[in-house]
């Protein structure tokens, strides 16, 4: 890893961090939403919420526990009391010095929204998805961006004081997921409304790329 991830994150606005429910973080909420709607949730089983921010995309799912996974300290001392409403059992995971959980009982979702292109390179990537495909959730929930063309990283990692270091290929980031089908593959439009089909092809040096929504669905075979 090129910095310390901690420090970098814990170096961002709380707005940044989706700590406060922004139009970022209701715009993901609508896609949830909408993840929902095509998969089968048992509200027995539990949530992981990877890069959970304040929270909130958990609470649309409807189950009783949930697994909150951060590095912010911020995160992680305050998500208990802002979610105590919303849950019956809570359960913070600091993964700044290690990303591997340990959970019990079945997992319904894991939630990853708007995280994977900020983590510092594609080996983290690499291993963070190793470590789902350890968990095997029932279902992945996706939105991250993703190029058409080659695997890129960013040779700076940091723009406006906070991460953009990695746009993994779609199909070699698929491809990372041999316990999984995709249930779901589609473009989604940004907060302004207009498609993300080039999203940072002139800006801060970021290679073209476009945002996705994807589900992924555990093989039963």
């Amino acid at each position: 890893m090129r910095m310390n991830i901690k420090e970098v994150w814990e170096g961002v606005g709380a707005g940044q961090r989706h700590w406060n429910r922004c139009p970022a973080v209701k715009k993901n909420e609508e896609l949830i939403d909408r993840c929902l709607e095509k998969i089968d949730i048992d509200t027995e089983g539990s949530i992981v919420d990877w890069g959970c921010g304040g929270g909130y995309l958990s609470r649309r799912v409807g189950c009783k526990k949930v697994h909150f996974v951060d590095i912010v300290t911020e995160h992680l001392e305050g998500l208990g009391d802002k979610n105590a409403d919303y849950f019956d059992e809570i359960e913070v995971h600091d993964v700044s010095d290690n990303i591997q959980l340990d959970l019990s009982g079945e997992i319904e979702v894991l939630i990853a929204f708007s995280i994977l292109y900020h983590m510092p390179s594609l080996n983290y990537v690499r291993g963070v998805v190793e470590e789902w495909e350890r968990i095997q959730p029932k279902y992945i929930l996706i939105r991250s961006l993703f190029m058409e063309g080659p695997s890129w990283e960013s040779p700076y990692a940091i723009y406006f004081n906070y991460l953009r270091g990695n746009l993994f290929n779609k199909n070699e980031f698929l491809s990372m997921f041999p316990s999984y089908t995709v249930l779901l593959d589609k473009p989604v439009y940004g907060v302004g409304g207009s498609l993300n089909d080039v999203h940072g092809t002139f800006q801060h040096g970021l290679a073209p790329h476009s945002s996705r929504m994807l589900i992924l669905e555990r093989r039963n075979d």
